[in-house]
């Protein structure tokens, strides 16, 4: 029996290996259903194209991080994915994402509200600083020191405080427990290629410190089922 480390061990949790298996698909560069890449990383003014998660994430971390404290998250549906580019330039037009910093400041100065925008996918969040503003009261949300973003059905990026007190992202619970089961589930089976293809897709997840410290705890894990199962081959 493989048991998590103390820094890997979730609150209240009991770790079970997995006798399921998330379906996994590794075409184009996935992992559970999460495109790593999606089109040109660039993005000139006006125009958000579908990016890597590295670099919707700094997006994030870029609005949370400088006085943006309320958020609206929306997905386009995939029957519309065709219009998403027409959809994205919409919504960036009615909330000003794209206004320069002289505009920005100036709309500050008014006691106004600005807005900001990170695309991923058809994943859409919109940020929202303090300041006058038309929405619903019900639109937007307060972040406070904790955000979730479901970027699939399988992935969950939790955005928060660490206990420097500053912003950070993690993988959810659930979606660290998937990768770590079927990781050690590869590793009791002999399965190298599915170890290696995990390990590797896992990897590819943005280094932010929270990420970083379960992937320190995950290779711990991984030494002590290599230990439990004489799994020479397996590596880190």
């Amino acid at each position: 029996m493989i048991t998590p480390s103390r820094e890997e061990r979730e609150p209240g949790g009991r770790f079970t290996p997995s006798a399921f298996v998330i379906c996994v698909s590794f075409l184009n560069n996935t992992l559970y259903g999460v495109p790593l890449l999606l089109g040109d990383p660039k993005k000139s003014r006006g125009e958000h194209r579908m990016k890597s998660l590295e670099q919707f994430t700094h997006d994030v971390m870029k609005y949370v991080g400088s006085g943006y404290k309320y958020v609206k998250i929306a997905k386009v549906p995939e029957s519309k994915g065709h219009k998403l580019p027409q959809i994205i330039k919409k919504v960036s037009e009615y909330y000003q994402t794209d206004i320069s910093r002289g505009k920005r400041q100036y709309r500050r100065r008014q006691n106004k509200a600005n807005y900001g925008m990170a695309v991923y996918g058809h994943i859409i969040v919109i940020f929202r600083t303090e300041g006058d503003h038309t929405d619903k009261s019900t639109e937007f949300q307060e972040i406070g020191k904790r955000l979730s973003i479901k970027i699939s059905d399988y992935t969950t990026l939790i955005v928060f405080k660490d206990e420097r007190g500053i912003w950070t992202i993690r993988l959810d619970r659930d979606t660290y427990r998937r990768i770590r089961d079927e990781i050690l589930l590869h590793i009791k089976n002999g399965n190298r290629r599915g170890y290696r293809r995990v390990l590797q897709a896992f990897r590819r997840f943005p280094n932010w410190k929270g990420i970083g410290a379960q992937q320190k705890a995950l290779y711990e894990v991984i030494r002590r089922a290599k230990k439990v199962y004489n799994a020479d081959w397996v590596y880190i």
